[in-house]
Parts: C-alpha cells; sequence; structure tokens
C-alpha cells in the first residue's frame, strides 16, 4: 500500500514573508533519502459480482501503518520497511496481513506501471497489496509543482499523478484542484479537492477527494499529507465492488547520512527480477510461486480457485485441491487418475489428448492427464495434475480454459507446478529424522 519522494539537489534557499501576499519559490525537490510514515483506515462496504441473483453487501473495515526509509533516483525507488502491517475485517472474517522481515528491502521501478519486487525473493500476493497506498510517497512532491508560489495560487495535478496517487489504472474524467491557503514559516499549505471518474481492469470507479498538504522549504520536500478519499468501484472478473472511505496521512522527514548511504549503496546494485509472487495457502501444506496475471478469486481449508487474467480478460482459472495423506503403498497408479478426471469432467469430456507420469524440478511425482471436451458449444480444455511426495501428501491442480485462450496461457501450467514445494509438519519432520538414524 504505498510508494514514494523524488531525488534532486538543493540549489539554493528561499526568501519568505510571513504575511498574507507571502511569497515562495520551488526550484528543486530533495535528493536524500526519507522517513515515511504511512497511516491507513478503510471503512465502507463490498459487493461482489452479482452472478444473476441480487446483489450482496458486505461490511469491511481495516487499518495499515506502513513505516520505512527511502530513496528515489533514475526511476527507481528502494525502500527499507521497519514494519508494514493491517488489520482488516471483511464480514466476519478478520486478517492480519505484514511484510515479513525477509522481504522488507523493497526496489519499485517507477515506469508506466509501476512495479513493488522484494530485493530478498518473491512476494506474495497479500504482501504486495499491503505495500499500495494511496499517495504514494515516491512521486508525492509533484503535488507541488516547481515554481513560485503564493496565497491563492490554483493549479491541476497531472492526470498521470493523480492515476498514481489514486490507485486507479486510467482516468476518463477529473476536476481536482489544488490552492495554496498560506505561506509561513517555511511551509506551504494547500488544500487538494475534487472528483474523478476513471476505472481499474474496466470496471467503473468515481472518486471524490478533499487533502491538505505541507510543502518545506527548508528541505524541499513534502513533509505531511492527511487526505479522505471515498471511492465507488463496481466489481470485476477478480475483485468485488465496494464502497469505502478510506483515511490517508503521510508524514516525510529527511533520513540521516546513515540511512541516505545504505539506500544509496543498495540502489547502486543491480535491479533485481523477482516479479514472481510466492502463493502459501491457508492450510501451510505446499506453496509455489506464480507470474502476476494469477490471482486468488476464493480460498478455504482445502481448495484454492487462482484465475489468470492478461490485459483485462480471463484466460483460465486453476483449482488447487489438497488431498489426503495417503499411504505410500497406495499410491495413485495414472490408470486410476485418468479414471478420477473422467468421472470428474463427466457428460462435456470428449477424449483424453495427453496422460504422462514424470517428476518436478521439485523432485515431486508428477501424473498428468490433459482432457478435451464440450461445454455450451464452447470448446474446452482441461490440464489436470496429480503430484504427491515420498511421504504421502498428495495435491491435484486443474486448469480450465476454452481452446481460443490456449495461446495466451501458453503453457503457463509447467512453471506454475514445477514450482511447488511440499511443506512438512515439525512432526513430520521430526519422524522423518528419527526414520533416517534407524
Amino acid at each position: 500500500m504505498m510508494r514514494m519522494i523524488q531525488k534532486l539537489t538543493i540549489i539554493a534557499s528561499v526568501i519568505l514573508l510571513c504575511s498574507p501576499l507571502a511569497a515562495a519559490n520551488i526550484d528543486a525537490y530533495a535528493r536524500d533519502a526519507g522517513n515515511c510514515k504511512a497511516v491507513l483506515e478503510v471503512e465502507g462496504k463490498l459487493t461482489p459480482a452479482a452472478n444473476g441473483d441480487q446483489p450482496v453487501t458486505i461490511a469491511t473495515s481495516g487499518s495499515a501503518t506502513l513505516v520505512y526509509s527511502e530513496l528515489v533516483s533514475d526511476g527507481r525507488s528502494i525502500r527499507s520497511y521497519g514494519s508494514a502491517e493491517a488489520n482488516l475485517k471483511i464480514g466476519d472474517i478478520q486478517r492480519t496481513p505484514s511484510l515479513r522481515s525477509n522481504r522488507n528491502l523493497i526496489q519499485l521501478d517507477l515506469g508506466e506501471e509501476p512495479t513493488f519486487t522484494s530485493l530478498q525473493g518473491p512476494l506474495t500476493r497479500e504482501e504486495l497489496e499491503l505495500l499500495v497506498v494511496p499517495f504514494s510517497s515516491d512521486t508525492i512532491n509533484r503535488l507541488f509543482p516547481i515554481g513560485d508560489y503564493q496565497v491563492g495560487k490554483q493549479w491541476q495535478p497531472a492526470a498521470d499523478d493523480l492515476r498514481r496517487w489514486l490507485n486507479i489504472e486510467t482516468i476518463t474524467d477529473y476536476d481536482i484542484q489544488a490552492e495554496v491557503v498560506a505561506v509561513e514559516d517555511n511551509i506551504i499549505r494547500a488544500e487538494i479537492s475534487g472528483t474523478a471518474t476513471g476505472s481499474v481492469r474496466d470496471a467503473p470507479s468515481r472518486i471524490t477527494l478533499k487533502a491538505k498538504a505541507n510543502f518545506d522549504l527548508a528541505s524541499q520536500r513534502v513533509t505531511w499529507i492527511a487526505a479522505n478519499i471515498h471511492e465507488e468501484r463496481e466489481a470485476n472478473p477478480i475483485a468485488p465492488g465496494f464502497d469505502v472511505t478510506a483515511r490517508v496521512r503521510l508524514a516525510i522527514t529527511s533520513a540521516d547520512q546513515n540511512t541516505t548511504a545504505q539506500l544509496t549503496a543498495l540502489h547502486s546494485s543491480e535491479p533485481t527480477d523477482t516479479s514472481l509472487l510466492e502463493f502459501k495457502p491457508q492450510n501451510r501444506e505446499f506453496q509455489l510461486v506464480h507470474h502476476r496475471d494469477w490471482h486468488l478469486v476464493s480460498e478455504n481449508h482445502h481448495l484454492s480457485v487462482l484465475r489468470m487474467v492478461k490485459e483485462k480478460v480471463t484466460v483460465a482459472q486453476c483449482n488447487v485441491r489438497v488431498l489426503p495423506i495417503r499411504d505410500k503403498q497406495e499410491r495413485m497408479s495414472l490408470d486410476t487418475f485418468q479414471s478420477h478426471v473422467h468421472k470428474s469432467i463427466g457428460q462435456p469430456l470428449k477424449q483424453i489428448a495427453d496422460a504422462t507420469e514424470s517428476t518436478t524440478s521439485s523432485g515431486l511425482r508428477q501424473l498428468k492427464v490433459t482432457a478435451v471436451g464440450t461445454v455450451a458449444e464452447s470448446a474446452i480444455q482441461w490440464i489436470c495434475y496429480h503430484i504427491s511426495d515420498e511421504t504421502g501428501h498428495e495435491i491435484s491442480l486443474v486448469f480450465t480454459m476454452t481452446d481460443e485462450q490456449s495461446e495466451a496461457f501458453a503453457g503457463a501450467d509447467h512453471e506454475l507446478v514445477n514450482s511447488i514445494v511440499v511443506i512438512r509438519s515439525t512432526d513430520e519432520q521430526a519422524q522423518s529424522t528419527v526414520t533416517s538414524i534407524r
């Protein structure tokens, strides 16, 4: 839930008058690192996709606090998080996501579509979403364009900056104005308000914004912003609609020389390509990594449903199911697995196109059956896997897609399946150790 500050040199000091007609000039942004604290509070309701039934609303609320140091330069932000944690409530479900301490060094590519990754390894989807907050610190200085300021000055923020600050993909129309309300004690104070319409994955969004911000002329940076954001967004293929009000507070101070030096050293290292996400289901019996095109759409103790969406189009679905532990002497055969696939798909099945037995990259036994058939006059392909280890842990994966989406799918099952790692319980690990000693 967040972003950052911009890096340039402090070129000159500014002369400030403390009268109602005080004027000031911003001619550069801070170049040193900043210490940031972002607090987000959200309250409202979610509206899952209706699926032909009467829409249902679910009360939601939550808060998040993120504390980090940041350095921005050359289109790249480096952050070191002291903490990032949230407390969320959706209906009766409570979640407390947090950023792991071994993933706290974050890089942010500030291209057209900013991308958060960890320098230490793949993030989870939950961690990734925790880092993205409104009014990201990496670009917040641009709220005050370089130039002259006096009380009463008005301007309209750039659409692309607003898109980033409001966390929406496109802005189709907006009427948001900023105005200087005071210039005193080396601080330019502004108020920002208005409305915007846009979309996220083609789901329309309507936003009302009221905010206040301070730009400190001594440190050449925005040091404080408080914003109220009301948003109504319709559901899309991977997320519910919602009607929520978010309250955001961001405070930034200059970091000390040691922090700036540490972040500069990290920034000078080669950018890492860790854009894959790590997926750990609730049961924790296995984990895998996947491309960001895959999104979790539902989950219970035994079943996780992932959906691949590319360019706003649903390409495929993957059902991942944890099966009961089986005695290794009763391992499922390939013929038995084919029979299970045939029975599971039922009448829509036309033929088994392929059936193989092999080993995954992590050494797990893999049974794979590819089936084709027809559903509602559409040609469908099912790619079914049965994965097991020597201790009897079993996982099934079923990838489903239409024939016309098979090219976009591009064999995505191989990478996902080959990344699976079984996580044994402490008791199982202890028993395995005793057995090996004997």
